[in-house]
Protein backbone atom coordinates (compact mmCIF):
# COMPACT_ATOMS: atom_id res chain seq x y z
CA UNK A 1 0.00 0.00 0.00
CA UNK A 2 2.69 2.41 0.78
CA UNK A 3 4.61 1.74 -2.18
CA UNK A 4 1.68 2.68 -3.82
CA UNK A 5 0.96 5.65 -2.09
CA UNK A 6 4.36 7.51 -3.30
CA UNK A 7 3.92 6.08 -7.06
CA UNK A 8 0.77 8.40 -7.18
CA UNK A 9 2.40 10.88 -5.10
CA UNK A 10 5.08 11.05 -7.70
CA UNK A 11 2.70 10.71 -10.42
CA UNK A 12 0.80 13.77 -9.64
CA UNK A 13 4.31 15.75 -8.80
CA UNK A 14 5.42 14.82 -12.08
CA UNK A 15 1.89 15.83 -13.83
CA UNK A 16 1.87 19.39 -12.02
CA UNK A 17 5.54 19.91 -13.18
CA UNK A 18 4.77 18.68 -16.77
CA UNK A 19 1.01 20.47 -17.45
CA UNK A 20 1.90 23.90 -15.34
CA UNK A 21 4.09 27.42 -15.70
CA UNK A 22 7.84 26.82 -14.74
CA UNK A 23 10.63 29.49 -14.07
CA UNK A 24 14.15 28.26 -13.62
CA UNK A 25 17.03 30.89 -12.52
CA UNK A 26 19.61 31.32 -10.35
CA UNK A 27 19.90 33.04 -7.12
CA UNK A 28 22.45 35.14 -4.99
CA UNK A 29 21.82 35.25 -1.18
CA UNK A 30 24.40 36.86 1.23
CA UNK A 31 23.64 35.64 4.79
CA UNK A 32 23.88 36.61 8.45
CA UNK A 33 24.99 33.74 11.15
CA UNK A 34 24.28 33.46 13.86
CA UNK A 35 26.41 30.81 16.18
CA UNK A 36 28.19 29.86 19.09
CA UNK A 37 31.26 28.46 20.02
CA UNK A 38 30.83 25.35 22.68
CA UNK A 39 34.17 25.62 24.70
CA UNK A 40 36.38 23.29 25.98
CA UNK A 41 39.90 23.33 26.98
CA UNK A 42 41.55 25.32 24.58
CA UNK A 43 38.60 27.46 23.54
CA UNK A 44 36.36 29.71 25.00
CA UNK A 45 32.85 29.85 23.99
CA UNK A 46 30.94 32.82 22.52
CA UNK A 47 28.72 34.41 20.11
CA UNK A 48 29.40 35.00 16.69
CA UNK A 49 27.16 37.05 14.20
CA UNK A 50 29.21 36.68 10.88
CA UNK A 51 27.80 38.05 7.86
CA UNK A 52 29.25 35.71 4.15
CA UNK A 53 28.73 36.10 0.95
CA UNK A 54 29.08 33.06 -1.13
CA UNK A 55 25.92 30.67 -1.23
CA UNK A 56 24.72 30.32 -5.03
CA UNK A 57 21.36 28.52 -6.09
CA UNK A 58 19.70 27.08 -9.25
CA UNK A 59 16.37 27.78 -8.82
CA UNK A 60 13.26 25.81 -10.19
CA UNK A 61 9.74 27.03 -9.51
CA UNK A 62 6.52 25.45 -10.78
CA UNK A 63 2.75 26.76 -10.58
CA UNK A 64 0.58 24.67 -8.66
CA UNK A 65 -2.46 27.01 -8.49
CA UNK A 66 -2.98 30.45 -9.38
CA UNK A 67 -1.75 31.59 -5.57
CA UNK A 68 0.80 28.85 -4.64
CA UNK A 69 4.33 27.92 -6.31
CA UNK A 70 6.59 24.70 -5.70
CA UNK A 71 10.48 25.86 -5.56
CA UNK A 72 13.54 23.70 -5.38
CA UNK A 73 17.09 25.18 -5.12
CA UNK A 74 20.00 23.23 -5.12
CA UNK A 75 23.16 24.97 -4.05
CA UNK A 76 26.58 25.35 -2.82
CA UNK A 77 26.96 27.59 0.77
CA UNK A 78 30.52 28.36 1.65
CA UNK A 79 32.29 30.12 4.18
CA UNK A 80 35.87 31.31 4.32
CA UNK A 81 36.99 31.26 8.23
CA UNK A 82 36.34 27.86 8.99
CA UNK A 83 33.06 28.34 11.05
CA UNK A 84 31.74 25.02 10.12
CA UNK A 85 29.11 25.58 8.40
CA UNK A 86 30.30 24.93 4.23
CA UNK A 87 28.93 22.43 2.01
CA UNK A 88 25.80 21.16 -0.34
CA UNK A 89 22.13 22.67 0.12
CA UNK A 90 18.60 21.61 -1.93
CA UNK A 91 16.06 24.03 -0.44
CA UNK A 92 12.20 23.18 -1.02
CA UNK A 93 9.27 25.34 -0.28
CA UNK A 94 6.29 26.69 -1.11
CA UNK A 95 5.77 29.98 -2.11
CA UNK A 96 2.01 31.46 -1.17
CA UNK A 97 1.42 35.02 -3.45
CA UNK A 98 -1.24 37.58 -2.14
CA UNK A 99 -0.91 39.02 -5.24
CA UNK A 100 1.48 38.95 -8.79
CA UNK A 101 4.40 40.83 -6.40
CA UNK A 102 4.29 39.58 -2.86
CA UNK A 103 4.56 36.27 -1.57
CA UNK A 104 5.52 34.26 1.61
CA UNK A 105 7.80 31.32 2.16
CA UNK A 106 7.90 28.34 4.16
CA UNK A 107 10.04 24.83 3.44
CA UNK A 108 12.74 23.30 4.68
CA UNK A 109 16.79 23.27 3.05
CA UNK A 110 18.65 19.62 3.47
CA UNK A 111 22.36 20.85 3.89
CA UNK A 112 25.07 18.66 3.83
CA UNK A 113 27.96 19.97 5.36
CA UNK A 114 31.42 19.24 4.43
CA UNK A 115 34.03 17.44 6.30
CA UNK A 116 36.83 19.39 7.49
CA UNK A 117 40.20 17.32 7.06
CA UNK A 118 42.59 17.86 9.36
CA UNK A 119 46.34 16.36 9.08
CA UNK A 120 47.38 16.28 12.60
CA UNK A 121 43.74 15.95 14.62
CA UNK A 122 40.98 13.24 14.33
CA UNK A 123 37.77 13.82 12.92
CA UNK A 124 34.42 13.32 14.72
CA UNK A 125 31.48 14.88 12.28
CA UNK A 126 28.46 16.13 14.14
CA UNK A 127 25.39 16.46 12.48
CA UNK A 128 27.12 16.14 8.75
CA UNK A 129 23.53 16.50 7.50
CA UNK A 130 20.83 18.31 8.98
CA UNK A 131 17.80 20.41 8.10
CA UNK A 132 16.65 23.99 8.42
CA UNK A 133 13.50 25.87 8.82
CA UNK A 134 12.44 28.24 6.10
CA UNK A 135 10.49 31.00 6.68
CA UNK A 136 10.67 34.73 5.13
CA UNK A 137 9.06 37.04 2.19
CA UNK A 138 9.27 37.98 -1.28
CA UNK A 139 8.70 40.00 -3.85
CA UNK A 140 9.56 41.03 -7.44
CA UNK A 141 11.37 43.57 -8.40
CA UNK A 142 10.43 42.94 -12.48
CA UNK A 143 9.18 40.37 -13.89
CA UNK A 144 12.57 38.21 -13.63
CA UNK A 145 14.15 39.64 -10.87
CA UNK A 146 12.99 38.65 -7.35
CA UNK A 147 14.13 39.63 -4.16
CA UNK A 148 13.67 37.89 -0.93
CA UNK A 149 14.57 37.89 2.55
CA UNK A 150 14.18 34.51 4.70
CA UNK A 151 14.81 33.14 7.90
CA UNK A 152 16.63 29.51 8.80
CA UNK A 153 16.30 27.78 11.54
CA UNK A 154 17.81 24.35 12.10
CA UNK A 155 16.13 21.45 13.57
CA UNK A 156 19.22 20.38 15.54
CA UNK A 157 21.80 23.45 16.34
CA UNK A 158 25.42 21.48 17.17
CA UNK A 159 27.15 20.87 13.94
CA UNK A 160 30.84 20.69 12.61
CA UNK A 161 33.55 18.56 13.66
CA UNK A 162 34.98 17.65 17.31
CA UNK A 163 38.96 17.72 16.86
CA UNK A 164 41.37 16.98 19.41
CA UNK A 165 43.19 20.21 19.52
CA UNK A 166 41.55 22.59 17.46
CA UNK A 167 38.06 24.39 16.21
CA UNK A 168 35.23 22.59 18.18
CA UNK A 169 31.70 22.03 16.96
CA UNK A 170 29.51 25.24 16.87
CA UNK A 171 25.57 25.71 17.75
CA UNK A 172 24.20 27.20 14.42
CA UNK A 173 20.80 29.83 15.97
CA UNK A 174 19.84 30.94 12.89
CA UNK A 175 21.13 32.30 9.21
CA UNK A 176 19.23 35.33 7.93
CA UNK A 177 19.10 35.28 3.99
CA UNK A 178 19.21 38.01 1.07
CA UNK A 179 17.98 36.62 -1.85
CA UNK A 180 18.24 37.98 -5.01
CA UNK A 181 18.03 36.37 -8.51
CA UNK A 182 16.96 36.29 -12.14
CA UNK A 183 13.82 34.14 -13.57
CA UNK A 184 12.72 33.23 -16.56
CA UNK A 185 9.62 31.07 -17.79
CA UNK A 186 10.42 27.78 -19.78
Amino acid sequence: MKKTMNFILILSLISVVNFSQTRIGIKYEPFLMKSRFISNTFLESGTRNQIFLSSVYVSYSSVISRDLFFTIRPGILLTWDHSQYNGLEIYIAGEYFFNKKIYLICGITVHDNWRKISSTNVNHPINDTFYLLISGIGFYLSDKIPFEIQCLVPTKKKIGHELLIALNPIELDYLIKISIGFEWEI
